[in-house]
């Protein structure tokens, strides 16, 4: 029924995920054309499709994002708005009496999810959209900042429900979640809401301060290991999980870049160490140092996180930088390997322990 099926389609789950709209319908005309054997189906490049498959992970629903666990993640994602956007670009609009018929698919979804105990709204338009179908009205940002859920009692199922108001994980909803903190409290707020919607026992309070840089990391203090990405090496804040099971708060004083066999240090002693995850990269060659060289120059030119080795650059995939490497004469391939972009050269030194 919906095209976030193919992220998050447990009908037999206990949670429903309630976004505002799925798309223009020039995006699915254009994948039509394209000849796109399911052009209604989820775009795991798309940033909020990520952050809600992270989301229901980071809670012990596994949800990946290439949609190989929809049906058992425990969730179904749906949008309020049933129809496609009309329009193209910053114009596009909700059709005309989108909501009449869109409330009469949300009876349907309901009655059709056996096991459904709790709604989560993401965003203002899609809370006011559910609290419409039983005649409610309330404040979504007071909702949303309480963390406190609405109960319904839906006499037509005979079953209660609780709603909660989330803002939308996309970059605007993150940006506004907490406007005047960074980043990554944001993020993290977010986090917190949808932990307490879950009702997941509280983060540790084991906190990782300061880091050892990997000549100083002794084995025998180390408690648990954690594998990580290239940005998650360069977060300050955030509630983590290692590889093994131990839950503990990130808690740095400022950003810092993790390598491959540093560990984060436990206000306990105790050490997590680092490993640094295969990520998909292009890998840039040239002919000759110097060709290698000019295009390393052009990269840097445009700001791009970039690993430079001996023989090639390592950037992350975008087509539009390929295609520039291959017109100035470089060759790119696409492998797996580990991420270790080169810090600026004015950063600063961070707060490590050598």
């Amino acid at each position: 029924m919906f095209g976030t099926e193919s992220l998050c389609g447990d009908w037999n789950g206990d949670l429903l995920i309630v976004a505002e709209h799925f798309a223009p319908d020039h995006v699915i005309d254009d994948r039509l054309a394209a000849g796109k054997a399911d052009p209604y189906s989820h775009d795991p490049t798309f940033f909020t499709n990520q952050r809600i498959a992270e989301l229901l992970t980071k809670n012990n629903r596994i949800a990946r994002i290439d949609g190989s666990s929809n049906t058992t993640c425990g969730a179904l994602y749906i949008s309020a708005c049933f129809f496609l956007r009309v329009g193209v670009g910053a114009s596009t609009r909700l059709p005309r009496g989108w909501k009449k018929g869109s409330h009469q698919v949300f009876d349907f979804v309901l009655s059709y999810m056996p096991n459904l105990k709790k709604i989560a709204c993401l965003g203002q338009l899609s809370f006011n959209f559910v609290l419409d179908r039983y005649s409610l009205s309330t404040d979504w940002k007071t909702t949303r900042d309480s963390r406190n859920a609405i109960k319904i009692n839906d006499n037509n199922l005979g079953r209660n429900f609780s709603i909660y108001a989330h803002s939308h994980p996309g970059v605007l909803g993150t940006n506004m979640r907490l406007p005047k903190a960074s980043k990554e409290d944001r993020i993290a707020a977010i986090n917190e809401d949808w932990r307490v919607m879950l009702q997941l026992k509280s983060v540790s309070t084991a906190r990782a301060t300061s880091i050892l840089r990997r000549p100083a990391v002794k084995t025998a203090t180390v408690a648990d290991a954690i594998t990580l990405d290239h940005e998650a090496r360069g977060r300050r804040r955030l509630a983590m999980t290692a590889d093994g099971g131990l839950d503990f708060l990130l808690d740095l004083p400022r950003p810092a870049n993790l390598n491959d066999g540093d560990a984060l240090q436990l206000e306990d002693g105790r050490l997590v160490l680092v490993r640094a995850a295969e990520e998909e990269l292009v890998e840039v060659t040239a002919a000759t140092p110097l060709r290698l060289a000019k295009i390393a120059w052009h990269l840097g030119n445009r700001h791009t996180p970039a690993e430079v080795t001996d023989e090639a650059i390592y950037v992350a995939p975008d087509h539009v930088l390929v295609e520039m490497v291959r017109g100035l004469g470089g060759a790119t391939r696409v492998v797996r390997r580990p991420f270790q972009p080169e810090t600026g050269a004015y950063s600063g030194h961070d707060h490590a322990h050598e």
